[in-house]
Parts: structure tokens; C-alpha cells; sequence
């Protein structure tokens, strides 16, 4: 809620509340559940990023084959975490504008990656739901979409 905050300010109160829960839960885990813990955590942002686009691709891009609609949800993921990541490291004011701006390019950014590889009709597909999304940033922009 703060406007003076920076991303980077944001994600240093981020990784310090998991470094926290990281030492708490270090305190009952066994090495093995530890190592297995890391593990997972070092992926938890892609795939929960993985799950939510892939539904909402079922919903709003449904022309899309099952096997380009797990491509998308993959590419579309490693392309919203990198973005998140590059966002987090600014100096920008962490805004919504700023986050749906990084969304923006990490939507542009598959649609680049994938226009090699889906077909017209399917790129089509990822291309009207990234339309969505992008006309929804617009709405929720401190302009609301004028």
C-alpha cells in the first residue's frame, strides 16, 4: 500500500520473511526434509505461476491442444518469473502499473518465444489471451485505461 516503496525494497521484506520461515522450518525437519525443501522452494514461484496460467489458458484460450496449452503454461511462467525478477531488482515504485508492466513483457516475451514453434491458429490462441490480459492492465492502470 505504500507508494514511496521501492520493488527491490519489497522483495528484500519478501526474501527476509522466507529466510525467517526457512530458519523455523530448518528447526523440524531433518536434513534429508530440509535438502527436499529447498528443493522444492527453489521452484515454488514457476509452478505456481505454471498452475494458475494454465487454467486460466483453459478458460480463455480454449482452442488451445492440451500439449501447446503445457507448453504455454511452461514458457509463460519461466517468461512471468523472469520479468517478476528483473522487476524486483528496480528502483521502481512498486505499483500495480509497475507489476502489470512486467506481466506485459513476460506476455510479449511468450509470445515471442512461441511464434516459432505453435501454429498460426494456436498462436492465435496465446495471442487473444494475452490481449486479455494486456486490455485488463489497461483498465487497472492508475489511468484507468484513458
Amino acid at each position: 500500500g505504500s507508494k514511496d516503496r521501492t520493488a527491490k525494497s519489497v522483495r528484500a521484506d519478501r526474501d527476509s520473511i522466507r529466510a525467517a520461515l526457512r530458519q523455523n522450518v530448518a528447526e523440524m525437519l531433518t536434513p534429508r526434509e530440509l535438502a527436499a525443501f529447498d528443493d522444492y522452494e527453489s521452484v515454488a514461484d514457476q509452478i505456481l505461476l505454471e498452475k494458475t496460467v494454465d487454467s486460466q489458458l483453459g478458460a480463455l484460450a480454449s482452442g488451445l491442444t492440451a500439449e501447446n496449452r503445457l507448453l504455454t503454461s511452461q514458457v509463460m511462467a519461466e517468461e512471468l518469473v523472469r520479468e517478476f525478477d528483473l522487476y524486483d531488482q528496480t528502483d521502481e515504485i512498486y505499483s500495480v502499473d509497475n507489476f502489470n508492466q512486467a506481466q506485459a513483457r513476460g506476455l510479449q516475451n511468450t509470445l515471442l518465444r512461441l511464434s516459432g514453434t505453435l501454429t498460426e491458429d494456436q498462436l492465435g490462441q496465446v495471442q487473444g489471451f494475452v490481449d486479455q490480459a494486456l486490455a485488463m492492465f489497461d483498465v487497472m492502470s492508475d489511468g484507468g485505461g484513458a
